[in-house]
């Protein structure tokens, strides 16, 4: 039987090197689960195994070591928030996972509980959105040739000089 956990741990852990927050962590965790549930709904697999192995993968430890600080924030959030009710059915297999890589002082400043909102983020990257709009320069198009109805115009008239020329050259000729 195909086996896709080496597929699912890569996807994961690309996943989570963008993730700076216990939040984002517990998204991205649910999503993954949600794909295992999908892919083991006709009940020829077990999700739960599939998710040990995911976070047991090196890939994937590298970040979770990230994580391994907030396990009580973690299990707070996980039992009282309702957006990750999902996750209590294998809080035990997360929890172990974040537990084998036990807590190093390094990572705790890089990490906060909730995810900061998108203006915030992208203020901290270029400095404040005043700055931002000085750097957006309008890009100059010219203009679609063909398209108004004066350019029609003056194309219908030169075909029409054309033909009458044509036309009298032929004439002449004959």
């Amino acid at each position: 039987m195909y086996d896709p956990t080496d597929r699912f741990a890569e996807e994961y852990a690309d996943r989570l090197s963008y993730v700076r927050s216990v939040d984002g962590f517990l998204v991205k965790t649910s999503t993954l689960i949600l794909e295992l549930e999908d892919l083991c709904k006709d009940g020829g697999c077990d999700p739960a195994e599939y998710l040990r192995r995911i976070l047991s993968d090196q890939r994937v430890g590298k970040y979770l070591m990230s994580f391994s600080c907030y396990t009580d924030t973690i299990i707070h959030l996980v039992s009282s928030d309702p957006r990750h009710k999902k996750l209590r059915k294998y809080l035990d297999i997360i929890v172990d996972a974040l537990n084998k890589y036990g807590c190093s002082s390094g990572f705790r400043a890089e990490i906060s509980v909730e995810t900061p909102p998108a203006l915030w983020v992208k203020e901290s990257r270029i400095g404040s959105s005043e700055q931002y709009a000085e750097k957006i320069r309008p890009v100059r198009r010219k203009p679609s040739r063909g398209r108004d109805p004066e350019d029609i115009v003056v194309s219908l008239f030169y075909i029409s000089v054309i033909s009458l020329i044509a036309y009298v050259l032929i004439r002449l000729l004959i």
